[in-house]
This record gives C-alpha cells, structure tokens and sequence, in this order.
C-alpha cells in the first residue's frame, strides 16, 4: 500500500509541477500581451501624432495657396480697374481731339469762304 501512496503523491506532485509550469506560462504570456498593448498604444499615439502634424502642415500650405490667390485677384481686379480709367480717359482725349479737328475745319471753310469773298469784293472794286 506504501508503494501505491507514494506513486499517487509523485503523481499529485507532478501535477502541481505542471500547473505551476502553465501558471509561470500564462504570466509570461499576460506581461508579453501588455509590453504589446503598451508598444501598439504607443505607436498609435505616435501615428496620430505625425497625421495631426501633416494634416496642419497641409491646412497651412492651403491657407498660403488660398491667401496668394486672393492677393493675386485683387491685383488683377486693381489692374482692371486702372485699364478701364485709362480707357475712359483715352476716349475723353480721342473725343476732344475729334471736336477740335470738326472746329479747325470749320475755321479752315469759314477763312476760304471770307477770302473767296474778299476776293469777289476785290474783282469787283476793279471792274468799277
């Protein structure tokens, strides 16, 4: 009977020995699973870290575009603006010009016609 207790107490003792082995197991595998959920929840962090960067970066290089093209159409709008003054003023110039050219014609007719006649009064006075 001494023999059989003995086996069965070498077969309890293995037993523990075995489930202390899958115990010391399972730990080492929970503390492995946490370095992992630590380093997995640190490079996340790190990714969003280096998105919310680029994301600003982005938003700063589109508020730049959109800054240098208002700039550029306000520029193009003051452009605009000055051609059409131009414009206005050429055409007040052109019309003055064309007024000025009807009156000297005019005077041009007006001093043929007073030397025709002064011609005519001279022809006259002669044939008396």
């Amino acid at each position: 009977g001494m023999a059989l207790l003995e086996a069965k107490v070498a077969a309890a003792e293995a037993a523990k020995a075995k489930a202390e082995a899958a115990r010391a197991q399972e730990e080492q595998a929970r503390d492995q699973a946490k370095k992992e959920a630590v380093s997995l929840r640190g490079q996340l962090e790190s990714v969003k870290e280096e998105q919310t960067a680029s994301v600003q970066t982005l938003q700063g290089e589109l508020e730049k575009v959109r800054q240098q093209a208002e700039a550029e159409l306000q520029a193009a709008r003051a452009e605009l603006t000055e051609l059409k003054q131009q414009t206005t003023t050429l055409q007040a110039e052109a019309k003055k010009a064309k007024e000025e050219e009807v009156q000297r014609k005019e005077a041009e007719v007006k001093a043929k016609e007073e030397a025709a006649a002064q011609a005519k009064q001279a022809k006259a006075a002669e044939e008396q």
